[in-house]
């Protein structure tokens, strides 16, 4: 009976000194977690990284989309320009306020499709270089990387000439010729383009 007792007092006492060491584990972790338990407890910390990063990228590409469609009126240029240009256009062919939302949509759902196109051409211009200078040269595949490369910036042309033909459409009959008659003769800004017969008059001389 007495060696049962020992025994059992044995057996509390080292429960109760495995319960001090987990305790004093417990304690030591929650002053100083590891990378991953601070992590679990924080709630996710690098998770959150995670998003700080993904929200730095889209926010460059953001940027870069952004400085693309800058780019992308000169390249879908009606024949206005952008910017100031646009305004002393509109001012020098009485535009309407109906007629320049017209424009305007116009040249909004153009440049959509213009960035979606201009992105495969920069893919696929990307994948002629690599092709043409790889380590083995295989004709037939650069051959058709060549002939879709052609295709999408023969669908930019187009798209430019769409653009051309809504806007156009969009004119009078009288700010039509207005516009073709100061595009050849006169700028908006009232500087006459230099003609032949507007040529210094050595410069003629040398030609007769």
């Amino acid at each position: 009976m007495t060696s049962i007792t020992r025994t059992l007092k044995g057996v509390k006492r080292l429960i109760f000194a495995l319960l001090a060491i987990v305790l004093m584990v417990n304690v030591i972790l929650a002053q100083n977690p590891g990378k991953r338990l601070r992590e679990r407890l924080g709630g996710g910390g690098g998770n959150e990284m995670k998003q700080q990063r993904l929200e730095m990228r889209q926010e460059r590409l953001g940027i870069k989309q952004e400085r693309l469609r800058q780019r992308v009126g000169k390249n879908l240029n009606p024949g206005f320009g952008g910017g100031m240009q646009a305004r002393v256009w509109a001012r020098a062919l009485k535009l309407t306020d109906e007629q320049i939302i017209r424009m305007r949509q116009v040249m909004r759902v153009s440049a959509e499709n213009y960035l979606l196109t201009q992105k495969q051409v920069q893919e696929k211009r990307f994948q002629l270089e690599q092709a043409t200078f790889s380590e083995t040269l295989n004709e037939e595949v650069l051959k058709q990387i060549a002939i879709d490369l052609g295709k999408l910036e023969g669908q930019q042309i187009l798209l430019r000439t769409k653009v051309q033909v809504q806007i156009r459409n969009i004119l009078t009959s009288e700010q039509l010729k207005l516009y073709n008659e100061l595009r050849f003769g006169l700028n908006p800004s009232g500087d006459f383009l230099e003609k032949e017969n507007d040529a210094p008059a050595e410069q003629k001389n040398n030609n007769q």
